[in-house]
């Protein structure tokens, strides 16, 4: 099976020594007081920090001697800030994701205005990004990257943009996308939208002072006594209208 695998990984000032496999199939939850690593960790993930010491493999080849191109193959990266795109317009930028694949622009945009129909997001398809809302940003990069067709989505912080009902629909989207093969690596603060991913395909790691704090499976009875004291604040399963929710409730 795929995976991105990092074994014994050390960025000096940021990563202790860190060994995480993730797989196809599966949704990876970085979760962790800031400054904590959660973003290096993608970073030497996707190959943009070389580490000091430790190796990345992903599908059992070491990352640094893929080109681009065939990295893009197997992740594509949504960062915490992602840049703005000079006067490019959404179909642009989304049949711009394509460039891994040897086609035709005419193909890639082809690819882009399918994608933004079933996204519905046609009507932004001849706006410029710089154009846009925050959030119509956000949601035009992630139908960037299911353009791209990776193996692997790395996800730094993807819902900050987004208003309550989208951050909702991003988790119910990661969920299908990793119910359909995808192996997704997800940096997040939002701890009650751990709630509403896949129990059985979703696991929760912890990052504190660049090193893995604990790994528990979301249906782990002992998930929310780590992030408790991992955070330091108090988290507890509350039933609400028969669904379980997280909720935040007072101090450790």
């Amino acid at each position: 099976m795929t995976s991105i695998a990092l074994e014994s990984v050390v960025v000096p000032g940021r990563l202790g020594g860190i060994s995480l496999t993730a797989v196809r199939g599966e949704l990876v939850a970085l979760v962790g007081p800031n400054g904590a690593g959660k973003s290096s960790l993608l970073d030497v993930a996707r190959h943009g920090v070389r580490p000091g010491s430790g190796e990345v493999f992903v599908d059992g080849k070491r990352i640094g001697s893929l080109s681009a191109r065939e990295r893009a193959q197997y992740i594509a990266w949504l960062p915490q800030r992602p840049g703005l795109p000079a006067g490019l317009t959404t179909q642009e930028v989304i049949a711009a994701a394509r460039y891994r694949f040897e086609e035709s622009y005419a193909a890639s945009a082809s690819v882009a205005t399918r994608i933004l129909r079933e996204r519905g997001l046609e009507k932004l398809a001849s706006r410029r990004m710089d154009r846009l809302s925050g959030g119509e940003r956000q949601r035009v990069r992630f139908a960037a990257l299911a353009a791209q067709e990776a193996s692997f989505w790395l996800l730094d912080e993807p819902g900050n943009h987004l208003d309550p009902a989208h951050q909702v629909q991003l988790v119910s989207e990661l969920v299908k996308e990793v119910d359909c093969g995808r192996g997704v690596l997800w940096v997040t603060h939002d701890i009650p939208l751990l709630a509403l991913a896949s129990k059985a395909s979703t696991r929760v790691v912890g990052i504190i002072d660049g090193g893995i704090a604990f790994t528990r499976r979301l249906d782990d009875a002992e998930l929310l006594d780590d992030l408790s004291h991992l955070f330091g604040v108090r988290y507890e399963w509350v039933e609400s209208d028969g669904t379980p929710r997280i909720c935040m409730l007072e101090g450790v």
